[in-house]
Formats: C-alpha cells, sequence, structure tokens
C-alpha cells in the first residue's frame, strides 16, 4: 500500500475513533442517572417556640478564644453552660454530662441497646471583631439582636447555631420520651477558631481513655449553597467527606542593615521577596481528588447546559475541569494545594537598609498531599541558604484528613434527612472541605466523619461568617433544628 493509501486509511480510523468519542460523551450525558435520594416524609417533629430568643441570649455572651489560653475569659464559658442548663432542663435529665478542662464540654444519650455511639460536633466560641469595624455592624456583635427575620450576631452562623440547634432538637425528643437506638454523643470545645487545642484535643483525650469508638461522626463544614455552582437551578446541600490540611510556613531571612543612600545588591527584603515569588509562580498541580469526583457525578444529572456533558465525561473532559476550576478562588481551592502569603515584616524607615524580613505562608494541603511535602518543595523552589524556613509549632498544621465512604451510614443518614426537610428543592453532592474544623482531631476514633452545616446561604451571607453583620435567618435556624432531629432520629438505619 502507498503512503497515500496509509495517510487515507489513518486519516478515516481518525475520524471513526473521533465519532465515536463524540456519541459516548452524548450518550453518556444523555443518560447519566441522578444520585438524590428519593424525599420521604420527615418524622414527626415541631420544634419548642422561642427558640430564636435562645439562640439570642447565647450571642450576647461573648466566648471569644485565643491562641494564648491566658486571655480566654473562662468566666464566660461556665456563663454560657448555665445558660444552656436552664434552656434545656430535659436535657440536663436525660443525658449524662461530663466538662471537659476549662471550657468544653460532652453530653451522651445512651441507648438502650448498644448499637454502636454517633458523635456531634460543634464549637462554642467566636472569632472576635476588629474595634475599626464596629461601626460596620447594623446591630453589635455581641447584641443577639432579634427582629422579624434575623438573628443577629457572633456565633449566629459559626458556630452556635450548631450547639443550640442540636440541644433543641434533643430537647424536644427527650420531651416526648424518645428513645434513640444508637449512643448519641455531643462534643462541645471551645477553642475551634484557633486549632482546638484545649477543646478538641481535650474531648479526644477523653475518648481515648475511655476507649471510645463512634460508628461515624458529624461536624459543622459545608452549607447548603444557593447560587454556588453555575447550571443548578436549586441549593445545593454539599456534605464534607475530607477537609483540607493546614500549614504555615515561617520564611526569615537577613541582610546587611546601613543606610539607604549605600546600599548593596539585595536587603532581606528582597531576598525574601524573590523567595516568596517563587512560590508564588509555582502553584501546586491541580488535580481531581474523590469528593470532588463525587461531587461533579452527583450534580452531573442535574446541571442544566453545556456543564451536564462536561461533569459526565471526566474520563477525557478532566483537563478542562481542571482548568476552569483553576479560574476562579473558590474552586480553585478544591482542586489543588493552595499558597498564601499572608504576613510580611521588614523594614522601619525609608532610608534605613532592613537587617531583617520575615513572612508567613500560608498553604491549604489536598488530600494526598502532606505537610512534609509542602516543606520540602518549598525548600526545593526556594533554594536559598540565605532563606531560613520553620514551622511554628502551635497552630493547626494538620494533615488533610482521609476521605469517608460516600456509601457508608452516615452519608445515607444525612443525605437522606436533608432530602427529607427540604424535599425536591435542595440537591445533596459530597465534597471537599476547604476550612479546617474540629473533627480532624477525632478522625482516629470515628469510622467516618462528615461536614455540614445545615443553613441555606447565598454568596452575598458567606461573607459574613468572620465578617461584618453575621446573621442567620429565623426560618433557615428552624429548618436546622429539623434536621438535626431528623438525623437523630434515623440513627438507628
Amino acid at each position: 500500500m502507498t503512503w497515500k493509501g496509509r495517510l487515507k486509511r489513518g486519516g478515516a480510523a481518525s475520524v471513526t475513533l473521533f465519532v465515536i468519542v463524540i456519541l459516548v460523551i452524548v450518550f453518556r450525558g444523555l443518560f447519566v442517572q441522578s444520585k438524590q435520594p428519593v424525599p420521604q416524609t420527615p418524622k414527626e417533629f415541631e420544634p419548642n417556640q422561642g427558640f430564636e430568643q435562645r439562640l439570642s441570649d447565647a450571642i450576647k455572651i461573648p466566648t471569644v478564644s485565643d491562641q494564648d489560653p491566658s486571655k480566654m475569659d473562662f468566666a464566660k464559658w461556665d456563663e454560657l453552660f448555665t445558660l444552656i442548663e436552664s434552656a434545656y432542663p430535659k436535657v440536663h435529665q436525660t443525658l449524662a454530662r461530663q466538662k471537659i478542662g476549662e471550657c468544653s464540654w460532652v453530653y451522651e444519650w445512651k441507648a438502650a441497646q448498644g448499637a454502636g455511639s454517633v458523635l456531634f460536633l460543634a464549637h462554642t466560641d467566636v472569632v472576635p471583631e476588629e474595634e475599626e469595624k464596629l461601626k460596620e455592624w447594623e446591630h453589635p456583635p455581641f447584641s443577639g439582636h432579634v427582629d422579624d427575620e434575623f438573628i443577629w450576631g457572633r456565633g449566629a452562623l459559626d458556630d452556635k447555631v450548631s450547639v443550640f440547634g442540636m440541644l433543641e432538637a434533643l430537647e424536644v425528643l427527650a420531651s416526648r420520651g424518645y428513645k434513640p437506638e444508637r449512643n448519641i454523643v455531643l462534643g462541645f470545645g471551645c477553642d475551634e477558631e484557633v486549632g482546638g487545642h484545649l477543646g478538641a484535643k481535650a474531648i479526644k483525650a477523653h475518648f481515648e481513655r475511655e476507649n471510645r469508638r463512634f460508628v461515624w461522626s458529624m461536624d459543622e463544614g459545608h452549607i447548603i449553597g444557593d447560587g454556588f455552582f453555575p447550571g443548578v437551578d436549586r441549593p445545593v446541600a454539599f456534605i464534607g467527606l475530607a477537609e483540607k490540611g493546614f500549614v504555615t510556613l515561617e520564611l526569615s531571612a537577613e541582610g546587611e542593615g546601613g543606610h539607604s543612600s549605600m546600599p548593596g545588591k539585595q536587603t532581606a527584603v528582597g531576598i525574601l521577596a524573590r523567595a516568596i515569588s517563587k512560590l508564588e509562580e509555582n502553584p501546586f498541580p491541580a488535580r481531581l481528588t474523590p469528593p470532588v469526583e463525587g461531587m461533579l457525578a452527583h450534580l452531573a444529572p442535574e446541571v442544566n447546559g453545556p456543564l451536564r456533558w462536561v461533569f459526565a465525561n471526566l474520563w477525557i473532559l478532566e483537563p478542562l475541569v481542571l482548568r476552569v476550576f483553576a479560574g476562579k478562588p473558590s474552586t480553585n481551592a478544591t482542586v489543588r494545594t493552595t499558597t498564601a502569603l499572608t504576613v510580611f515584616h521588614g523594614g522601619v524607615r525609608e532610608n534605613i537598609l532592613p537587617k531583617t524580613a520575615s513572612a508567613k505562608v500560608n498553604f491549604r494541603i489536598l488530600p494526598g498531599d502532606t505537610r512534609e511535602g509542602v516543606l520540602e518543595r518549598a525548600k526545593e523552589l526556594i533554594d536559598d541558604e540565605r532563606v531560613k524556613i520553620d514551622v511554628p509549632e502551635r497552630g493547626f498544621n494538620s494533615n488533610p484528613t482521609s476521605p469517608s465512604s460516600i456509601d457508608g451510614l452516615g452519608y445515607a443518614v444525612i443525605s437522606q434527612s436533608i432530602r427529607n426537610v427540604w424535599q425536591d428543592g435542595v440537591f445533596v453532592a459530597p465534597s471537599l472541605t476547604v476550612g479546617g474544623t474540629d473533627s480532624r482531631h477525632f478522625e482516629p476514633l470515628a469510622d467516618d466523619t462528615y461536614r455540614f452545616l445545615p443553613l441555606v446561604l447565598t454568596p452575598t451571607d458567606t461573607p459574613r461568617i468572620h465578617g461584618v453583620n453575621e446573621r442567620v435567618s429565623i426560618e433557615g435556624y428552624e429548618k436546622a433544628i429539623r434536621l438535626y432531629a431528623e438525623v437523630f432520629q434515623r440513627l438507628s438505619e
């Protein structure tokens, strides 16, 4: 056969292959099956009146955590738990409780049958507000103001809403004589916002002394996002199967001081700036992890437009998805270990050469990467003996968690409960939690861990978390209470 014949035959084969690929893509997009649980009638439940005022009362108590425990006012936590005791009498008659350390508590509702335990986590501490930001608040951050629509203040979204939402649900169930079929264990830490050293770590140590294991656990994490995902016509409840790790590298450099009129070749600031530039210009490679692959698989049948075919065909279109995700900070964070310069110090006056410069670079570590790998890669990229790289001992500094099973009992209970409470008004999908939660401390004690905060939030709501005008809608909080009640009542499934 001549070369022209071979070329012609090769071209025909390429066209045939191309057509087959297109047909497969179209077929998979057309016939991808929904993975949503079929909504069922929710379990009987009606929250007690006054739930909004009880959360308001909790917000009024400024339980602000700090990296330095000596700066924490532990009397505020005593005041908070005195409030809890008076607000939820049936909980305190029915559940065993134990104070852990200075400011954390464990509650347990023992089941009649020994069918295992499920752990529910939340934290009572909040972040402070900067003095200069106070004037931007419509209502002061610790006012607990309640109007016809919202409950305002620190903790309304993060995370007193979870603490009190669980207690509201349990108070009703205990009042009507409900008997759980699994042990319900609550762990309320007091310093999640600064790493969980006093709270979560102490609670974990308590469980370890008792040789406790949990069938699964649930903590705060993802929300029900309304308007976050293009092509989806309703809110999506994202359940975190894993969370990214966290490490901050402290970089420092020294140089020759002196007068700026006679500078050397490079100052300490210049040395450090070049090192940081190398880190920023060489990001970690983007890749899909099982939680994000699961998210796309669950959303593919529900997405309108071209994205349906893209998400249904990751086997060939994954590079396109990674490129699109990399273009937006919120989605870029789900597909790579991120690098962020967060602190830089160097120089005191414009006419004095700085002798030292220091910086902090924060990395949020994708599952599959490690703290050790981040440190080694930073050293290789910087490749400058003049730059010292340290890892501070105190802080989050955690490796990413292992993904929990989407086929696990906990995921089934949470996802079904969401669909029962919101019915067809909400889709459910697994995801990757990009922030840090207390749940990472308990990973060795639970077969699976899931991260979910049952609140519907829009892109204009999420900046309120740790931001100005934090608030939760009364209607949204009631739904959250119903979700916790539904989960508690489905634990036997």
